[in-house]
């Protein structure tokens, strides 16, 4: 017997097998970053992205990325407005 309580919810679906990709610039290191915006939350700022670092690609502010010889793919999630602030070395 189904609860009678629950309600139906509203769902965003994005297929990122066909979705358009776009580029995030980060020209503090002279990188494009390959991603697919998901969702943003107009209230909070809240947002995820589907990211990818190309094979070979690290990030040297935060010493990580991809394989040389494979992409790294993942999600990035923010809980609030996306803010970095690069300091010189």
């Amino acid at each position: 017997m189904a609860d009678a309580s629950l309600e139906p919810v509203d769902l965003a679906v994005v297929d990122t097998n066909t979705a358009d990709w776009d580029k995030f610039p980060i020209p503090e290191i002279g990188a494009e970053l390959d991603f697919v915006p998901l969702i943003t939350d107009s209230d909070t700022g809240m947002m995820v992205l589907k990211m990818t670092y190309k094979a070979g690609f690290t990030n040297p502010w935060q010493h990580h990325g991809a394989s040389s010889d494979e992409d790294c793919t993942f999600l990035f999630i923010t809980n609030k407005p996306f803010e970095i602030h690069y300091v010189d070395r």
